[in-house]
């Protein structure tokens, strides 16, 4: 049963090594989401065959214990969206100044996109890379018959309004140095996203 399970992962590892191979480079990943979830929750980003081999591991118990919709409830919840935005309604204030729910479909597309390269995407929200996948999200979004062609090309024409953003304040002093030490201590691999 448990090598059954471990297939899809193992035919998107090895879909991936094909891809990198031909290349002679690394062109893509072969992660599933809950891969994904593994590796931004538990192992890091550590390109190694061990690590990998964790991953899998640890996302087929997690597709054991958890339904699907949990894992997808999970990912949206913790994924890094740019701007220290974890998940699709902090991303959506931290973006739109909005609830995940009032959003436009430009808007939760442009969401959709972030998750490839968040940082990148972020720094230059309405760039020809960043339009381009957000029509990516549009177009596979309708292939799918989640919207309809039309819902996709009026959502390309729209224009998005980004709310500014205050830079943000680090916070230091005693009290966060001792805090993080003590976390430290806790959980040597400490994620980006902890919250203390």
């Amino acid at each position: 049963l448990a090598i059954i399970a471990l297939v899809p992962l193992l035919g998107s590892i090895l879909r991936a090594m094909l891809a990198n191979l031909s290349a002679g480079r690394t062109v893509q990943g072969g992660s599933t989401l809950t891969q994904q979830l593994v590796k931004n929750l538990l192992v890091g980003n550590e390109q190694t065959l061990r690590r990998k081999a964790q991953e899998a591991r640890l996302a087929t118990e997690m597709e054991a214990a958890l339904s699907k919709e949990e894992i997808l409830d999970l990912y949206l919840n913790r994924v890094y969206l740019g701007l220290n935005a974890y998940g699709v309604e902090a991303a959506a204030q931290a973006y739109f100044g909005k609830p995940a729910r009032l959003l436009s479909l430009g808007e939760a597309a442009f969401l959709g996109a972030l998750p490839k390269a968040p940082s990148r995407y972020a720094e230059d929200k309405t760039g020809a890379e960043t339009t381009a996948r957000v029509h990516y999200v549009l177009d596979r979004m309708a292939a799918i018959g989640f919207i309809t062609p039309g819902a996709a090309a009026a959502a390309k024409t729209q224009a998005l309004s980004f709310i500014e953003t205050a830079p943000q304040k680090p916070i230091s002093g005693y009290v966060l140095d001792e805090a993080l030490k003590e976390a430290g201590t806790i959980l040597p691999d400490l994620p980006p996203d902890a919250v203390i």
